[in-house]
């Protein structure tokens, strides 16, 4: 026998079936897992939970975003309108439409005078009809300290442009005296002021955003054709032009520059170098001070126009109803509730002096463009949004 058929008759004979070594049949005997256990249900469960969290707040948000910037756009639609006012001749300016359109104080229409001499410029149906201006008690809003302790408010009508310097006199008492400036005219006699005088003069009328007159918001919301006065009063839909996004009507506030009567008659105290004799009195026309302001600026009219929105929620504290009247209520009750929107949007949006919009902001604004502010009162999310003021001529 070979070496090799020997080897070959001592070999271990295998059957025909395959043998695993023990390893592989241990694993190929184990039972099969077709589920997940308690503890990775939960887990997956927590896992899903929080990407909704997330998810929502990020939804949430994009959705607040939204409304913001399409209230903004709301604001800003109305105010480019108002600019696109007038043209219609060289007089029909954005103001004189607005002045006649929505009824908003001041005087209309003047006439030229050819009885005197010269011809003065008076209001149509004669002097009695000529404006009271700022700080005449009737052209003074409720936010200026004025009028704080009456109570008492009427639209914002001023002699001078808002935010420049008085570059003419009004030499009357009424004016000078309830503004501390000194009197130009003191006992009737013409006065010449000191230098800190004239500086006293020179400097802005001071005026803040609150003070702009909001009681006419439904009819300068229909001049800017968003609706009608019914749609504003009966349609909270937040996808109507005259609402902001969350269901409220817009705000619309304003005053007006136009000069004040020249009534005063005053004597230098001095004599004639002709005849030296003392001069006596001097009667100013009645047009003075609009002829005045008209060199000065080169125009006698405009209006400052505002546009907020109150946003989504209304503060008992300038609503004591819960809200806004109903459709059918009275003008007085909606004019209080346009007071209010007014009120709570200065409050929000100009907490402190640094951020109000003064007669200094025309030259270093505090903020531009629409700003917007949100704060909890109450428990509750106030969230409302003001335009920086524009002078429509």
């Amino acid at each position: 026998m070979s070496p090799i058929s020997k080897f070959a008759s001592h070999a271990p004979r295998r059957s025909g079936r395959a043998h695993l070594p023990v390893v592989c049949r241990l694993v190929d005997t184990m039972p099969s897992r077709n589920a997940f256990t308690l503890i990775e249900l939960l887990i997956v469960i927590t896992v899903i939970g929080l990407l909704m969290a997330m998810f929502l707040v990020v939804i949430s948000g994009i959705r607040a975003r939204a409304k913001v910037l399409q209230t903004q756009q709301r604001i800003e639609n109305c105010l480019q309108t108002f600019t696109r006012l007038g043209g219609e001749g060289e007089r029909i300016t954005a103001a004189f439409v607005l002045q006649r359109d929505c009824q908003l104080g001041g005087t209309l229409l003047f006439t030229r005078n050819e009885v005197e001499n010269p011809p003065t410029m008076m209001p149509i149906g004669g002097l009695a009809n000529w404006h009271k201006t700022y700080p005449d008690l009737q052209a003074v809003a409720p936010g200026n300290a004025l009028i704080a302790a009456s109570g008492a408010g009427k639209p914002l009508v001023m002699a001078y442009p808002w935010g420049r310097g008085r570059k003419y006199q009004i030499r009357e008492p009424w004016y000078s005296s309830p503004l501390s400036l000194p009197d130009p005219r003191s006992g009737g006699i013409a006065q010449t002021l000191s230098t800190p005088q004239q500086t006293l003069w020179d400097q802005p009328e001071e005026h803040r955003l609150e003070e702009l007159w909001p009681e006419r918001s439904e009819d300068l919301l229909v001049r800017s054709g968003v609706g009608t006065r019914r749609d504003i009063r009966n349609n909270r839909s937040s996808n109507m032009a005259w609402n902001d996004a969350y269901g409220n009507p817009l705000v619309v506030s304003y005053a007006i520059y136009q000069p004040p009567l020249c009534d005063r008659s005053e004597s230098d105290g001095g004599l004639d170098p002709i005849s030296n004799e003392p001069r006596g009195g001097k009667t100013f026309p009645a047009d003075t001070y609009l002829r005045s302001a008209d060199q000065a600026y080169g125009y006698t009219r405009s209006v400052f126009i505002s546009v907020a929105s109150v946003g989504p929620t209304l503060d008992p504290a300038h609503f004591p109803g819960g809200g806004l009247p109903d459709p059918s209520a009275t003008d007085a009750e909606w004019s209080a509730a346009w007071r209010g929107c007014w009120q709570q949007v200065c409050e929000v949006t100009m907490p402190t002096p640094a951020e109000a919009w003064t007669e200094a902001s025309f030259v270093a604004p505090p903020w531009q463009g629409i700003r917007q502010v949100k704060v909890i009162v109450g428990g509750n999310l106030v969230r409302c949004q003001i335009s920086a003021p524009i002078e429509l001529r």
